[in-house]
């Protein structure tokens, strides 16, 4: 009895710190107390038994039992592990979503951006980094926002800092219930609001996957954002000269950079008229790197500039009225942007399946 009181207090006591840090629940712990609250009393009286013979002058006994203490110690964590595997043994619930959604601008190096996005019932990942990205990166920040699996994942295009983590963040993270790889335009509806996959239109070709990467527009309740990825001048160029008729007005534009090509057209951008511009951090080899000139371009036309080299991974919280912005590595840098009613779409909570808009390459 007094074990297993002991066991559940330790659990309620760790569980607001576990939630708060880990966004993690672990049931498994009240039986697993039967054994590892005796075992740890074990392990710190061999540890200070440890200490007598250190004092007399008798080392190697000391030795010794600092080896009986490596394995118990062992046995401990195998017990854990073995504990873990055990279905309804942990679970990581949903964290709660400020507003209507939340959205994640991850900041990834060499170009390899990505974006997930949650509304109270599901979430999307758009592009998922490279496989060291997708450990270390996404797949923890959906464990911690307990988005795992997410509805939906789509990949823009065949590039390695921005597919090639596929397959460990699904080991990570579950499959997704749908998969968009390299989606032309088209329409869905799709976490509350909708997906439009503005570019690119049927039969485009291009020698390099940058300059073939998806551009989508997501309207969330009231808010636009426009995710233009890694696209460069041959991109923005089409919007510019007609773009198939595509509105792509912005409150939020979200900026990769091209590996060989111009990141960002001032005359895009000045069509796009966001609120907020989001510099994904730049490849250091890119030959058209944001510079002072661009910068000052876009804030001379009332458009916020938040390059990821200063703020690392950014937050925005949409409310029927604005957008929250903050900073990951400026935990003092917020914006409030309003945005417009008339901005807004419809739609569903339903995706589009597997083979909706996929299109072969």
């Amino acid at each position: 009895t007094s074990t297993f009181a002991i066991g559940l207090a330790a659990n309620l006591g760790s569980l607001p710190l576990s939630l708060h840090h880990f966004n993690l629940v672990t049931p498994s712990g009240l039986v697993l107390g039967f054994v590892l609250v005796p075992l740890s009393s074990l392990i710190l009286a061999v540890s200070l038994l440890s200490l007598v013979p250190a004092c007399g002058g008798l080392a190697f006994l000391s030795v010794a039992l600092n080896q009986v203490n490596a394995w118990l110690a062992a046995l401990a964590i195998g017990l854990c592990q073995a504990g873990a595997t055990v279905p309804g043994a942990w679970w990581l619930p949903p964290a709660p979503v400020r507003g209507t959604h939340e959205v994640l601008v991850f900041d990834l190096d060499k170009g390899g951006s990505s974006l997930l996005v949650r509304d109270p019932r599901a979430s999307l990942v758009v592009d998922t980094g490279n496989p060291g990205h997708a450990r270390r990166v996404l797949a923890a920040a959906c464990a911690r926002l307990g988005a795992m699996p997410p509805a939906g994942i789509v990949l823009t295009h065949e590039d390695v800092q921005h597919r090639g983590g596929f397959n460990d963040f699904t080991l990570a993270c579950g499959q997704p219930r749908w998969l968009l790889a390299g989606p032309s335009r088209g329409s869905w509806p799709c976490q509350d609001g909708t997906m439009d996959v503005l570019f690119p239109p049927d039969g485009w070709d291009a020698a390099r996957a940058d300059d073939r990467a998806s551009v989508a527009l997501l309207r969330l309740g009231n808010a636009r954002l426009l995710w233009l990825g890694d696209a460069g001048f041959a991109t923005q160029k089409w919007f510019l000269a007609a773009g198939g008729g595509a509105d792509f007005r912005c409150d939020v534009l979200c900026v990769g950079w091209h590996a060989a090509d111009i990141g960002l057209l001032r005359e895009f951008a000045a069509a796009a008229a966001p609120r907020l511009a989001i510099f994904h951090r730049a490849r250091q080899e890119t030959l058209h790197p944001p510079d002072a000139a661009l910068r000052q371009f876009l804030r001379d036309r009332g458009i916020e500039v938040w390059d990821q080299e200063e703020t690392g991974s950014v937050s925005l919280s949409v409310f029927a009225d604005r957008i929250e912005a903050a900073a990951f590595l400026q935990p003092a840098r917020h914006l409030t942007l309003p945005v417009s009613a008339s901005a807004g779409a419809g739609g569903g909570s339903s995706c589009p399946g597997p083979a909706t808009g996929s299109r072969s390459r």
